[in-house]
């Protein structure tokens, strides 16, 4: 299994240090977290959302789901509604289909990353931007 050169170019230049881990295909991201072998909190989802003035990926833990409207409200954007598969594919045209690294920065897209992936054991439940 590879990741995309994007993808590994942008790692790479950040110095970040990562592993792969395979899996059979899945449908959802908790079948992935399942695949994967990890529990769907820990595992970073992707969800693609856009309104007239662009893309926005939120990253969530696997087993939530983003409020539309609260993150509308947090970035200051109306109308915020979620992309469909079409025109992720079309952002995302390296990946597989339906396959969306929680790197959106790598292509540019504004990313919003839950605090909750990386804070769990503290609680802390904010919201960060990159």
């Amino acid at each position: 299994m590879s990741i995309p050169s994007r993808l590994s170019s942008y790692l790479q230049q950040r110095g970040t240090r990562y592993e792969i881990h395979a899996h059979e295909h899945s449908h959802s991201s908790s079948e992935t977290a399942r695949a994967a072998q990890v529990l769907p909190h820990q595992l970073a989802k992707s969800v693609i959302v856009e309104d007239d003035s662009g893309f926005v990926m939120a990253v969530v833990p696997a087993d939530k789901t983003v409020m539309l409207g609260h993150l509308s409200l947090l970035l200051g954007r109306k109308e915020l509604r979620l992309s469909d598969e079409s025109r992720i594919a079309l952002l995302f045209d390296d990946c597989d289909r339906g396959a969306v690294p929680p790197v959106g920065m790598a292509w540019g897209i504004e990313t919003i990353v839950d605090d909750e992936l990386g804070n769990r054991r503290r609680g802390l439940h904010g919201r960060r931007r990159s």
